[in-house]
């Protein structure tokens, strides 16, 4: 369901957060601050927090440093508000024109072999993988080192480090600059920066690289970084949660029950939900506490819709933002709601009661959901990060009224345990899952 308001043929919008974006003081400020730090290091990284501008206030950035050709990375939901952000401040004289090209991290590949002045490398914390960097990494790093010279970047995250300081090093590696640019490999820089450590994995012991101190690996960053936080930003509209329970049904509870006790479950046709593994019987009783389960074939099977009926029974006249982590999830919620708004752009504009359904890994950055009067998540991620950055969603400057956020879980699930972990900025693993499986949690 997505209703748009329309008058003489243009579909007005809704959300006030769209309607001539004009840069708040802090921005103004934020922004010059950047384009010096470019200029004097190169780089720049904006550490502010979810829903506090970071858009705006790095293409105002690379104005101010004097861009005439700039490329902006961010994920693919989020390319549509980038390009509204752009005409929106270009228009309104905010910034002075230059040449943006939008693109998606997994896009990168596609690109001309052209010359940019400033890269803005949008969820930055994505680039952070260790010890190995990841594809998008050696992608960005390629772009900027192929130029003669190299493009400012600025990067931008709310969460630069959201699982050890050691996600730091690859962020800047990347760009092939910033202040560990004499480092060729992670490796090398571990020894200075980290400590060894080993943890067992099956019936050998690794190496690992988590063991990262915060304090000299943000004193190296500190020339680089500007901070800022909602309490700064004058945010009034605050993040209200709460747990609301469905009873679970007896096909799910027989599931889960297969699943602890005998490791597998066997379906009449032959075919299996295998779980004897700890990591295998998580993600399958995991995937049954959204109402659905993917089988050993290869079949995704929605078992139960009575989270989605609760959704449709006590949200059906609102405008509802709905986040789903497995993909027959999604057809579970379609099943009783009907087809949602294809972008968060849609839903905004629309007027009246309306729907819209995100993955949560796709959907928890850089998605503007302001407008609704609700999100519901449907199941919990394992990662810390989906937590903090999905339920800020809704947040803006201009919302007054508190942004509610609805856990959906079955009664008796492993819902509890996971959103408890997730709160407390833990990332919920198989250690937590045995130790909770064993203790009777659920």
């Amino acid at each position: 369901m997505c209703r748009m308001k329309q008058r003489g043929g243009l579909f007005l919008k809704c959300n006030m957060e769209t309607q001539n974006k004009k840069p708040r003081d802090y921005q103004e400020a934020i922004s010059t601050e950047a384009a010096d730090i470019m200029a004097a290091h190169g780089a720049v990284y904006l550490a502010m927090q979810v829903r506090t501008g970071k858009t705006i206030t790095a293409l105002m950035a690379a104005s101010k440093y004097g861009a005439r050709r700039v490329l902006f990375v961010s994920k693919l939901k989020a390319l549509d508000s980038i390009r509204f952000d752009y005409s929106d401040v270009l228009n309104g004289q905010s910034i002075e024109g230059y040449k943006l090209e939008v693109t998606n991290y997994e896009s990168l590949h596609k690109l001309e072999p052209v010359d940019y002045d400033v890269l803005i490398l949008d969820e930055a914390h994505g680039l952070g993988q260790y010890p190995k960097p990841s594809q998008r990494a050696e992608r960005i790093r390629e772009i900027c080192t192929r130029q003669a010279k190299r493009p400012a970047v600025i990067y931008l995250s709310g969460t630069p480090t959201p699982e050890s300081y050691a996600q730091m090093f690859h962020q800047f590696w990347a760009s092939g600059g910033g202040p560990w640019g004499n480092y060729k490999t992670f490796y090398q820089w571990h020894k200075d920066y980290g400590k060894p450590a080993e943890r067992w994995l099956g019936q050998r012991k690794v190496a690992v690289y988590d063991d990262v101190p915060a304090g000299p690996v943000m004193d190296a960053v500190k020339p680089y970084l500007i901070t800022w936080t909602q309490e700064e930003a004058g945010f009034e509209c605050v993040v209200r949660e709460q747990v609301e329970t469905v009873p679970m049904p007896a096909i799910i509870r027989r599931g889960i029950d297969l699943l602890r006790k005998d490791g597998v479950i066997i379906m009449k046709d032959g075919d299996t939900i295998e779980g004897s593994e700890a990591v295998k019987k998580l993600g399958k009783m995991h995937q049954l506490c959204g109402g659905t389960v993917i089988t050993d074939g290869g079949r995704r099977l929605v078992l139960d819709t009575s989270k989605a009926q609760w959704i449709a029974d006590r949200y059906g006249a609102a405008r509802v933002a709905v986040f789903y982590k497995y993909q027959a999830e999604r057809e579970a919620i379609e099943q009783v709601l009907g087809k949602g708004c294809d972008t968060a752009e849609q839903f905004n504009q629309s007027g009246g009661a309306a729907r819209i359904f995100l993955q949560i890994q796709s959907g928890r950055e850089g998605v503007n959901l302001s407008s609704a009067d609700v999100l519901i998540m449907y199941n919990v991620d394992f990662a810390a990060v989906s937590y903090w950055q999905a339920r800020a969603r809704m947040q803006s400057m201009n919302r007054a009224e508190p942004a509610l956020v609805v856990w959906l879980q079955y009664t008796g699930g492993i819902e509890p345990r996971i959103l408890e972990a997730v709160r407390a900025k833990q990332d919920y693993t198989v250690k937590y899952f045995e130790r909770d499986l064993f203790g009777g949690k659920f």
